[in-house]
């Protein structure tokens, strides 16, 4: 483990919020090999029982074609900017997908224009 200092921490909120940025500069303890990546704090319960309110989970934008992580739960970067903690499914237009919330309470955010996808490497549970 190695103490990694955060210079942005950005939250999920709930269906349909996206990420953004928060302003805390804090230390955490992360993998070393996570040092270059991103973490995001989940809000709300659009991702129960997977991950809960409070959990971390740290990601690195690395995967270039959306598709191969179709069916995965990901970071999704929506081309507006957007970000979202999501199961990547294929959409109904060509080149779009759909964005599922493991809680099924949650509709579905169809047909989204992706940037970039991020696989969860690694969570850090609230408790």
């Amino acid at each position: 483990m190695l103490l990694h200092r955060r210079q942005r921490r950005p939250q999920l909120r709930g269906i349909g919020q996206a990420v953004e940025p928060d302003d805390a500069d804090v230390f955490r303890n992360v993998a070393p090999d996570l040092a270059e990546g991103e973490v995001l704090e989940v809000r709300g319960r659009s991702m129960l029982p997977a991950y809960e309110h409070g959990d971390l989970l740290f990601h690195r934008f690395m995967d270039p074609d959306p598709r191969e992580l179709v069916g995965k739960l990901v970071v999704a970067k929506l081309k507006d900017g957007r970000r979202f903690v999501k199961v990547l499914l294929a959409g109904t237009r060509r080149g779009r997908f759909t964005l599922a919330s493991i809680n099924p309470s949650f509709a579905p955010m169809e047909d989204q224009a992706i940037e970039a996808v991020a696989r969860i490497v690694w969570v850090k549970k609230r408790n």
